[in-house]
């Protein structure tokens, strides 16, 4: 499995999402993305952008640098599947 940033980024955001219960459109409601947004970054799709990245962590009232705490250092951001901005 590739050691993509994109990929445990998404899990912990599906994670975080599950723990609250809410369903991709309640996250996207709460950080004022779409649930396609929410899917493709949770899918590694697409990388996220920083504004994007900044609303989620602030719908689960976290920092951005506690959302990205602890992601493998090795990683590559630019291998994501696209490099568009979610």
């Amino acid at each position: 499995m590739a050691t993509d940033i994109c990929i445990p980024l998404g899990k912990r955001i599906r994670a975080l999402r599950m723990k609250r219960g809410w369903m991709q459109v309640d996250l996207a409601a709460h950080a004022g993305l779409t649930r396609e947004t929410i899917s493709n970054i949770e899918l590694a799709r697409k990388e996220a952008g920083v504004r994007s990245l900044h609303a989620i962590a602030t719908a689960f009232s976290l920092t951005l640098a506690q959302l990205l705490s602890g992601l493998d250092k090795r990683s590559k951001p630019e291998q994501c599947k696209e490099t568009k901005k979610a």
